[in-house]
């Protein structure tokens, strides 16, 4: 009795300890899959283009931890809209993503910065860990700005419409080839609009194109948001006025009107006043 007392009283001291790490182990093993951290790295590559043509960039990715099940993807591009200009994203085939064009929402911060959200609900299966998929391709137009080198940058990603953090993404260095910003007697510009501020009536924004081509314009409201996209307009070179009409619909505030042409991209912010 006395040695088995011994003997249990002596032992306590490492069993309770060896019982904790084993049931540590036996929880690790179970687990799941979902409730670990999903990780992902981008892989963008570096290209060179010349100016005035489209780019075709594919959003690349190794995904590590997935959830087990996954239904929707969601990533934030940042780009510099003075050197490019988005056109479209495309899904389907080879892509993660299989909406053919997946759902879309551009903000625009200033001429350094923009931002594009694409998303899709329908998708490929995901390899486990190491293998690099592509997410989705991206189509951007090359502008004639001064810049001689932009960059493209995947700063965010939702699985499942939950945020992850952190993303690792080394931004894609664009190098732009070609003359720079066309300087002629008539430079692509934007006037300022008169009446100023604009009233309910609609205003009117002078201004000029270095050469023939189409004119394209938009409007954007302070959030970001493209409010109208208007048809493209076929201008020769030389002085001309775009007219803001039927703005009764608008709320009052700061707007931004955008003017794309083949040389660049070009903005003037003005104040509607109701």
């Amino acid at each position: 009795m006395n040695v088995f007392y011994l003997v249990c009283s002596r032992s306590h001291r490492w069993i309770l300890p060896t019982l904790a790490v084993l049931l540590l182990l036996v929880c690790m093993e179970r687990t799941p899959l979902a409730a670990q951290t999903p990780q992902v790295s981008f892989h963008l590559q570096d290209t060179t283009v010349p100016r005035g043509t489209l780019v075709r960039l594919a959003i690349r990715a190794v995904f590590r931890q997935l959830p087990t099940s996954l239904d929707s993807i969601r990533f934030t591009v940042r780009y510099a809209p003075s050197s490019i200009a988005f056109q479209e994203a495309r899904g389907g085939g080879a892509s993660v993503m299989q909406c053919p064009t997946p759902r879309i929402d551009s903000q625009f911060v200033n001429l350094n910065l923009g931002a594009i959200r694409v998303s899709c609900a329908s998708l490929r299966s995901l390899p486990a860990n190491t293998d690099t998929v592509t997410l989705a391709t991206m189509y951007f137009r090359t502008l004639a700005s001064p810049d001689v080198t932009t960059f493209l940058a995947v700063d965010s990603l939702s699985l499942n419409g939950r945020l992850l953090l952190p993303v690792s993404s080394r931004p894609a260095q664009i190098t732009l080839q070609g003359a720079p910003l066309v300087a002629a007697e008539f430079p692509d510009a934007i006037g300022q609009n008169f009446p100023n501020p604009a009233p309910a009536e609609g205003t009117m924004f002078p201004y000029t194109v270095a050469a023939s081509g189409l004119v394209e314009f938009a409007l954007i409201s302070s959030r970001g948001d493209v409010v109208t996209e208007f048809p493209p307009i076929p201008r020769n070179q030389g002085r001309h006025i775009f007219q803001l009409s039927n703005t009764t619909t608008l709320s009052g505030g700061m707007y931004v009107l955008r003017m794309i042409t083949p040389r660049g991209v070009y903005y003037r912010s003005f104040l509607l006043q109701k």
